[in-house]
């Protein structure tokens, strides 16, 4: 940092001295500028890297539970239609009570 030159006198600073001052504050200005720029970069790659792994776990982890998804549907639906062969009477007699409490409902609006 900038420090105030002594001039080995106790008198007032000098115009000089004052313009000497003020070039080594622009200076550590201008070093602070540099310094902090090259933080924030640094920080937003750090911040852009964390995102992308936080996108790639969400995504592995939606596709997980998708796959989950996608067997029990299709063991939902094998138990079904193993139910229908087996007790077609009584799938017909579901199917037509759930037909009709369907309509039912639509016919109440």
């Amino acid at each position: 940092m900038a420090r105030a030159a002594k001039n080995g006198s106790k008198s007032d600073p000098t115009t000089a001295d004052l313009q000497a001052q003020m070039e080594a504050l622009k200076s550590d200005i201008a070093d602070l500028g540099e310094i902090l720029g090259a933080y924030g970069r640094s920080k937003g790659e750090e911040l852009k890297e964390a995102a992308r792994n936080g996108t790639r776990n969400l995504r592995a982890r939606g596709e997980e539970s998708m796959g989950r998804a996608q067997e029990s549907a299709t063991t939902a639906y094998h138990q079904a239609e193993n139910s229908v062969r087996q007790n077609p009477a009584a799938a017909v007699g579901f199917a037509a009570a759930a037909g009709f409490v369907v309509g039912m409902l639509a016919s109440r609006r």
